[in-house]
């Protein structure tokens, strides 16, 4: 059975409760890794002038504390297996509709960015 890595529960732990709940019953059934949860205002001013965000902090929903989204990727990580990508939205979606909760992978909704999910509430 898969388990975290330190630095992917690290991650993790900067997120809301309901992500935490969601993402450590997941990893139960999938493996993947934790890149990002919380972002203050240096790092995320950085991925937005880098291009790997879209807007500056704060208006991003990893700059609240605890996050309100989190970045995962599938292990092992292949940046081109969109299927692998999908498989691992599938296990979370579930997961959460299980819970109670609304956690989606924007990915699917914006059509890019399948590493980014967000708490929307409950269900």
């Amino acid at each position: 059975m898969p388990t975290f890595s330190p630095n992917s529960e690290k991650n993790l732990s900067t997120c809301r409760p309901e992500l935490q709940e969601v993402l450590g019953k997941a990893i139960k059934e999938i493996d993947f890794s934790v890149t990002c949860g919380f972002r203050g205002k240096e790092e995320q001013n950085k991925r937005f002038a880098e291009g790997t965000s879209r807007v500056k902090y704060p208006n991003g929903m990893h700059n609240v504390f605890p996050s309100n989204a989190v970045d995962i990727r599938p292990y092992p990580h292949d940046p081109n297996d969109l299927d692998a990508f999908l498989k691992l939205a599938e296990v979370i979606e579930r997961v959460a509709r299980c819970k109670g909760y609304d956690v989606r992978c924007m990915g699917k909704e914006w059509g890019w960015d399948f590493y980014h999910y967000e708490y929307k509430g409950k269900v």
